[in-house]
């Protein structure tokens, strides 16, 4: 006869080994991929920028018949510094489109997504250069002079004189009336998204630093 040793040396150990636990791995792969990727993060920055900026666009924005004031911008800017420059160009053209067709504001006319093109362009090229190949990025007087410049196309150039003539084609009315009025909140919004970016370079240049 078997002793109490001899039988409980054949009992069988029912403890699960790490081996055998069951294991979400396409979650936790999915939780990997989209915090080291950064197409994904690509994607998912210019899905919010995209969002924020139709919001504080259209539904918190005042607007008269010739002018238009509100917050839109800022989420375009960040999207300038942060994203890769198409990526900058796809965010203010589809705020433009998605936001005419939401939250339309007059008749949608084709004119006033060239203008977006042309802004996207000017803030992508100048701010956002540094994202195509993962550049250094600092902010130093060179990169100030790219704030102007930015600024000044997309203000002055895009929303001042190419945004008046649009305004201009689809109301009927002549380029010289409308454009006195609108001079002064332009140049106030020139000096405004200097003063935006400044700030948003700085955040995203210590960001950048800590997770280097």
């Amino acid at each position: 006869m078997e002793t109490e040793t001899e039988m409980l040396d054949k009992e069988v150990d029912l403890t699960p080994s790490p081996a055998d636990v069951p294991t979400d791995a396409s979650s936790t792969s999915s939780d990997r991929n989209f915090t080291s990727n950064p197409y994904y993060f690509e994607i998912a920055c210019a899905v919010i920028l995209l969002a924020a900026s139709i919001i504080f666009g259209r539904v918190f924005a005042i607007k008269i018949p010739i002018l238009s004031v509100s917050l839109g911008f800022v989420p375009l800017m960040i999207a300038g510094v942060v994203l890769k420059p198409y990526t900058t160009v796809l965010v203010f053209v589809l705020s433009d489109i998605i936001g005419a067709l939401l939250f339309p504001h007059g008749a949608f006319f084709i004119g006033f997504t060239f203008v977006a093109l042309f802004n996207g362009l000017s803030c992508g090229l100048l701010l956002g250069w540094h994202n195509l190949k993962s550049k250094e990025f600092k902010l130093d007087t060179k990169y100030l002079i790219r704030i102007v410049v930015a600024s000044f196309l997309i203000v002055l150039v895009g929303d001042l004189f190419l945004n008046t003539w649009m305004i201009s084609i689809t109301q009927g009315k002549s380029w010289a009336i409308l454009f006195p009025p609108r001079v002064i909140k332009e140049l106030v919004f020139f000096a405004l998204h200097i003063a935006v970016l400044i700030p948003i370079a700085k955040v995203y240049e210590s960001l950048r630093t800590s997770h280097d």
